[in-house]
């Protein structure tokens, strides 16, 4: 009896959230400034970021997965997305911007209707992370999507790229490339999520994310993109190599891999104070060809070997 009314309030709080979420519109909150209460009794007075939506609804009976934190890149407060351990499993704990329906079964956020709407053609999102990853089998996660609503005569997502996050004891900046066409900005929209492992959820994550930007310029043209031919090596390359990136003429600040989808599946931060070359050791698992995108501006194909 006590499981049945358990779960009867978790959904009544599930339900609250995402009535609270339903308005959300261009109200982003990228650096978590801002909190709303759940509005229910205690123990489910979780807060969560307004604008965003969170697991914490399916976990509170045990602790908030996500809340607020000052350890920050800037201003007031950031985002804690802590794995939990719920009943002797490790559940990850998400944060989403967005519409997301709650599986409570298994612990998890279901993007289903789309997140902040489009107000030109997006090029790239952009945030600070740090983590703490006690497994070396598990990292934390990003994903990036544009969907359009379900039920449309067009496919719902338009748009995907997924970016493991290694373990960073310092704000780094990671950022997600949307080098993509297609966009419709008066149907479509941006989700995005964070995730403080993979979906076994091995180690005992702690992920804080602050600073979430999404970049509206890419209406504008962008600059040519050179080719990088002879400035990555070795060329084709094993995958557990190491591959060195030679500067094309200046500092060098994001590296990503992306597969023929244009999903991302492998990037690192710049390394400071490194500034003629860096080395990629996090390659694509896959053989294939893959490519290469520095900074958004210099371009070539790496061949990945078994």
């Amino acid at each position: 009896m006590k499981h049945i009314y358990t779960c009867k309030v978790l959904a009544a709080v599930q339900f609250l959230l995402f009535s609270i979420l339903m308005p959300l519109s261009a109200q982003q909150n990228g650096g978590f400034e801002n909190w709303s209460p759940s509005g229910s009794p205690p123990p489910f007075d979780w807060k969560f970021p307004t604008g965003w939506t969170t697991t914490n609804a399916t976990t509170e009976f045990i602790t908030a997965g996500v809340r607020r934190v000052t350890d920050v890149h800037s201003g007031t407060y950031a985002a804690e997305i802590k794995t939990l351990n719920v009943f002797g499993t490790n559940r990850r704990s998400q944060l989403a911007l967005g519409l997301c329906k709650l599986n409570y079964p298994e612990y998890r956020i279901e993007p289903f209707t789309g997140g902040e709407a489009l107000t030109s053609i997006p090029k790239e999102v952009s945030f600070y992370y740090k983590l703490s990853n006690l497994d070396s089998a598990d990292v934390a996660s990003v994903e990036v999507m544009i969907k359009r609503p379900p039920g449309m005569a067009f496919e719902d997502l338009v748009f995907y790229a997924r970016t493991d996050l290694q373990p960073a004891g310092a704000y780094t900046r990671m950022t997600i490339p949307i080098g993509e066409s297609g966009i419709d900005i008066e149907t479509d929209s941006i989700l995005i999520v964070f995730s403080s492992n993979g979906p076994d959820a091995i180690g005992a994550n702690v992920l804080v994310v602050d600073d979430v930007a999404i970049d509206f310029t890419s209406s504008n043209q962008p600059g040519p993109i050179t080719d990088l031919i002879g400035k990555a090596y070795p060329n084709p390359i094993q995958s557990t190599g190491t591959l060195t990136i030679v500067s094309p003429g200046y500092e060098i600040h994001e590296v990503h891999m992306m597969d023929a989808a244009g999903r991302i599946v492998s990037g690192c931060p710049h390394l400071a104070g490194d500034d003629e070359k860096m080395q990629l050791t996090n390659l694509p698992s896959v053989p294939g060809i893959y490519s290469l995108l520095v900074d958004r501006k210099y371009f070539t194909r790496i061949v990945v070997l078994d």
